[in-house]
Order: C-alpha cells, then sequence, then structure tokens
C-alpha cells in the first residue's frame, strides 16, 4: 500500500456516514525525502484541501456535531470553529496520518511489524465480535 492510498483510506466523500464533499487527499512530498530515501530532515508532506464549504458548517453555531470532538474542544478551549477545519478536522489531523503512514512503512521493513485497524462501531451499528479473527487478520482484509 503506498502512502497517497493510505492517506486516501480517510478521505471524506467515500460513504453514506460521511460528508458528501470530494477530497482527492493527492499528497506532495516537500522535504525529508530524497530519490526515496529519508534525509534526516522533517519529511513536509502537503495535502491542499480542493473541496472546502465553510456553509456546510452554518449549522455548528447551533449544534454540536455527533460523533466529532466539536464539545470537547469547546469546554476545553472556550472555542470552536464553525467553519470547519478546526483542531479535530480532518485537514488538520492527515499530517498525523501522513506520519503514520510513513511510521507503518520503516516498521514493516525494519522491524517486521505490521499496524492494523478497523472501526468496530459507529453509533448503533456494531461490527459482531466473532466476524474478525483479530490473530489472522490481513491488510487486504481490513
Amino acid at each position: 500500500m503506498t502512502l497517497k492510498s493510505q492517506i486516501g483510506c480517510r478521505r471524506p466523500g467515500q460513504g453514506r456516514i460521511t460528508t458528501s464533499r470530494k477530497e482527492t487527499d493527492t499528497c506532495k512530498i516537500f522535504s525529508g525525502v530524497s530519490d526515496g530515501v529519508t534525509t534526516g530532515t522533517p519529511i513536509h508532506v502537503f495535502v491542499p484541501n480542493t473541496d472546502q464549504r465553510g456553509i456546510d458548517y452554518s449549522e455548528m453555531s447551533l449544534a454540536y456535531r455527533p460523533s466529532h470532538v466539536d464539545t470537547t474542544y469547546d469546554m476545553k478551549y472556550g472555542v470552536s470553529s464553525v467553519q470547519g477545519g478546526g483542531r479535530s478536522s480532518a485537514r488538520e489531523t492527515i499530517g498525523r496520518v501522513a506520519s503514520g503512514a510513513v511510521a507503518k512503512k520503516i516498521l514493516k521493513k525494519f522491524a517486521g511489524t505490521e499496524i492494523l485497524a478497523y472501526v468496530s462501531q459507529v453509533h448503533k451499528i456494531i461490527l459482531p465480535e466473532d466476524l474478525i479473527d483479530n490473530d489472522a487478520l490481513t491488510l487486504d482484509q481490513v
């Protein structure tokens, strides 16, 4: 799995419980990698926002979104971003996703460690426990 495809896994507009916005999540590595080898400097991955619609978030000024951390951040920091793109937005968290994708590749190559994750519940939709064998689970199955 490439860095681009790993970042693409968090892209919006892929399911019925996510936003309908379409983001390509095309990433460009600006620094830290040369000819496929890390240089020792910070890796800068840039992913432009191509479908921003601040108006889509106008209802956030009236009520917090379910399954988001809007309430938590408002209580902790005393401010919330009603235009989207806040401290917990996909646009802000993509840096950690990109970093994790790089770390996954390094762990796999040098330590033989594979990291897998999946969502087991969204509100009342629950993945049956006996459906997944965590000891035999592969990345292709996720």
